[in-house]
Order: structure tokens, then sequence, then C-alpha cells
């Protein structure tokens, strides 16, 4: 005990059942924010999860409280409304941006409540984590350019979007 308070993980439940399956975790903004993948045979379907922020998880003196859940069941935002398949994350500091087969979805905020993952680019999914990377021009983010599961290259600086892939597409492909 800390000043008569109970600390620690006495008397909860193991980490094991109240940690969601996720996959892509990534660090944004204090939180670490996982995609909830439905390829684990996870019932509730493709959505995003975040965790409690250090505010939330202090006392008002300053000291941590009891274990709480990292994942509240209140802290999952829907990704999608159609079938898609998470296939990355990326943070650039302000934004966060979860690209899946189809999309590249945009979550701005840094508190919740937050508004849920509205869609950036339609149509332009990312193949993988590996093949999406930011973009910077004299060291501030420019943008980011990715390759799509059906091969175009995609360059956007955040608000529209081209191929850039066209003069070598048949090498792509």
């Amino acid at each position: 005990t800390i000043d008569g308070e109970e600390s620690g993980v006495t008397g909860n439940l193991p980490p094991l059942i109240t940690v969601p399956t996720g996959v892509f975790p990534i660090e944004h903004k204090g939180r670490l924010w996982l995609v909830r993948n439905p390829g684990t045979g996870d019932p509730m379907g493709v959505s995003i999860l975040y965790s409690k922020d250090l505010a939330e998880c202090t006392t008002p003196t300053g000291v941590y409280g009891r274990y709480e859940e990292c994942f509240p069941p209140e802290h999952e935002l829907p990704l999608s409304s159609f079938s898609e398949t998470p296939t990355g994350t990326k943070s650039d500091g302000e934004t966060l941006y979860i690209g899946t087969t189809r999309t590249v979805h945009r979550i701005i905020g840094d508190s919740p409540p937050f508004n849920p993952p509205y869609i950036l680019h339609a149509e332009t999914g990312v193949l993988n984590q590996d093949t999406w990377k930011f973009l910077f021009k004299e060291g501030a983010p420019y943008g980011a350019i990715w390759l799509t599961p059906d091969f175009r290259v995609i360059l956007s600086d955040f608000n529209t979007y081209r191929n850039i892939g066209t003069p070598i597409q048949d090498v792509l492909n």
C-alpha cells in the first residue's frame, strides 16, 4: 500500500483476460493504439482501440492508483462499416493514420471523445506496413508514399493523392 491506498494488481483479473487481440501497435499522443484484428476470430470486427494516457492512470496526489484495465471498452472506435483488413498504422505526431486493404483512415485529436476514424483516401489501400513511408521536405513532413494491394504507387500530401507508378506499372505488375 502507498499512503493507505492499495496499488498494484491485487484483486484484479489477470491481464491476459483484459488485453484485446490486436495488430499494429503504435504510440500516438501519449497513448498506445491497436487495430482489432478480425483475422484472429475476434467477434467484434474491425475497430481501433486506444489506451488510457498517464493522466488517466494517476491519482490527484501523483501516485499510481489500483491497476486499471489498459483498454477499457469505451476506448474502442469502429474502423469501417464494410469488410477491410488492417495493414498498418502511422503517426506524424499530430494525426493517426490507419491503412487497410481498401482505404486510408485518419483520426484527429489528442483526448477522448475521439471522432470515429474517417476515410481520408478511398480505394487506395496499403499493401503492408513496410511499403508505407512518410516523406519529408527540408525536415518538415510532406506526405506519404505507399504501394497498394494492386501494385499502384500512391503519393499523398494527406489532402490529395495521385498514382505516380504509371511509368513502371508493367514492372510492378
